[in-house]
């Protein structure tokens, strides 16, 4: 179970100069003129509240996943119609 997420980190990690190579590194390159500063730092702005609504969106998708499996419910369990709710649609 561990291994598939510890052999994908160790081949992101050994991969890293091939990524430099062919551009696909997530990290900005070495700004050289007065914007790509700039754009370095809105990224290392942005990046942590990105990186924070990631996680929160992952997390309540596997909750949600996992909470409402349909093996846990009854055979004959239909969830409930929200159709023509006029109200729900609109918001």
């Amino acid at each position: 179970m561990l291994a598939c997420p510890t052999a994908l980190l160790l081949v992101t990690l050994g991969a890293s100069p091939a990524w430099a190579a062919t551009g696909l590194n997530p990290l900005l390159p070495n700004a050289v003129s007065e914007n790509g500063h700039d754009l370095y730092n809105l990224y290392l702005l942005i990046s942590p509240f990105a990186i924070v609504v990631f996680i929160l969106v992952e997390s309540l998708l596997l909750t949600i996943i996992i909470r409402f499996r349909r093996k846990k419910l009854p055979a004959n369990y239909r969830p409930p119609q929200w159709h023509s709710n006029m109200r729900l649609e609109i918001t």
